[in-house]
């Protein structure tokens, strides 16, 4: 994997975070695009049971996979400089059930 990508961001929604592009293409020919992986590692908002899942007020990682780079060059751009949220883009959300983390909102 390569970071292509990477920005220390401060969003209202989830505070200050890292926030990079990675590139998993050269690991998984055929199985992701150049530079579509969008990484970011913000405090969780709530508890997800679970052994390794995120805890309230720890660091975790989610990652949103985008169709293309250029997808995930653009919403990293959006949050880093034009008030973008990570909660605009959780249809890219790789693993769902970390969506109340970013949210804070249980379902």
């Amino acid at each position: 994997m390569e970071v292509v990508w990477k920005m220390r961001v401060t969003t209202k929604e989830n505070g200050t975070y890292v926030l990079q592009i990675e590139d998993w293409s050269k690991n998984y020919p055929g199985t992701f695009p150049f530079g579509n992986t969008l990484a970011a590692y913000p405090v969780s908002k709530v508890n997800i049971e679970g052994a390794f899942s995120p805890k309230c007020g720890d660091i975790f990682r989610c990652e949103f996979n985008f169709p293309n780079h250029e997808l995930a060059l653009d919403a990293a751009e959006t949050i880093a400089f034009r008030d973008g949220e990570l909660s605009w883009y959780t249809q890219y959300l790789r693993k769902r059930e970390y969506l109340p983390c970013i949210t804070g909102k249980l379902e």
